[in-house]
């Protein structure tokens, strides 16, 4: 019989976010520049080898000990779960009341109003000893194992830290004002390294995409003059396209306003996958707005004198053009290029 693959634990890592680099010990704003030396022998009269730039987040071997936080402009204590989650840890954490307490050795129970422990600051489980100097960030993290009643509830803990703590360990939007002044962050490792996989996988699809388009000039060229790549131009020969695309395009993890908000390489593996057809289209419609049969407007175009709502930028009026919804549309802008073209 199978022995039964044993299911990792759940783990989430808390950590600073900013290294000792980004300290400002002036009024003009200079930050520290740390550099690592390595000695054979310890001998703090000598300087040692130099290492090289030391971008850790802590002095090497500093200690944070962690606890529950009281929020004092609040009036409660930190917590980023909820009641069941409280009523469960409690019960898990086994924790004892003190010598001199009339339940002295007992285990504290959640009782009847759980939510109220959370409004009272000398409340027996947020104060208890156990909690208190046994867990620490080394280096500037830890790693909270949630097979850990402790742990896990120190986590929710920090997690309940807005302020100071940004939780990344979610896919649940951030408010980004309090992102910006938090000094840890909560990291699922696991998150990480899946999240990681995908963006080397999309980097390699856009890559192999790319090395396609190289034994086809005419889909190179389309591609290019779709992205609007900077520094394309009709005379730029098909090795300085692959160049271009290369450099400034396929591993751009950069949003862009003409890519409709896009991330630049995310629209680069739409416009490398578009059949021939679907090229053609957008090349025209690239054409069109190059000799000025479609005018662009803030929230409109204009185009063989008719006005189209809606249509804010490059992207979208692609789209329009590529929706079979407005094929009659399309051939009027063919007939309007052409008739550019005669005059």
């Amino acid at each position: 019989m199978a022995t039964p693959i044993k299911e990792k634990p759940k783990i989430t890592q808390l950590r600073r976010k900013k290294g000792l680099g980004n300290i400002v010990y002036s009024k003009s704003g200079d930050t520290l520049n740390i550099k690592l030396f390595s000695q054979e022998v310890k001998d703090r009269d000598k300087e040692g080898v130099l290492q090289g730039d030391y971008n850790g987040t802590t002095f090497p071997g500093a200690r944070e000990w962690l606890s529950p936080v009281w929020i004092k402009i609040k009036n409660e204590w930190a917590w980023g779960g909820d009641s069941n989650d409280l009523i469960d840890l409690i019960k898990k954490m086994r924790l004892r009341y003190p010598k001199d307490h009339e339940r002295a050795g007992q285990f504290i129970l959640p009782g009847e109003k759980v939510e109220e422990r959370l409004t009272y600051i000398a409340d027996e489980v947020f104060t208890h000893p156990d909690l208190y100097g046994t867990y620490f960030l080394l280096d500037g993290k830890i790693n909270l194992n949630h097979d850990d009643p402790k742990a896990k509830f120190l986590m929710l803990c920090q997690k309940g830290n807005k302020n100071l703590v940004q939780d990344k360990s979610s896919d649940k939007p951030e408010n980004k004002y309090l992102a910006a002044g938090a000094k840890y962050e909560l990291v699922s490792p696991k998150a990480q390294q899946k999240k990681r996989k995908e963006e080397v996988d999309k980097d390699v699809k856009a890559l192999m995409l790319l090395a396609g388009l190289r034994g086809d000039e005419n889909r190179l060229r389309a591609t290019a003059e779709i992205l609007e790549v900077p520094g394309y131009g009709e005379d730029t020969d098909a090795d300085g396209i692959f160049i271009m695309l290369n450099d400034t395009i396929v591993t751009n993890k950069d949003t862009a306003r003409k890519y409709g908000g896009k991330i630049t390489q995310n629209r680069f593996i739409e416009v490398a996958e578009m059949t021939n057809e679907e090229l053609d289209v957008c090349q025209n419609v690239m054409k069109a707005i190059r000799i000025g049969v479609i005018r662009k407007r803030e929230k409109y175009i204009l185009t063989n004198g008719a006005k189209i709502d809606g249509l804010a930028d490059t992207l979208g009026i692609l789209n329009y053009y590529l929706n079979i919804v407005n094929q009659k549309a399309y051939e009027d802008l063919l007939d309007a290029i052409d008739n550019k073209k005669l005059l």
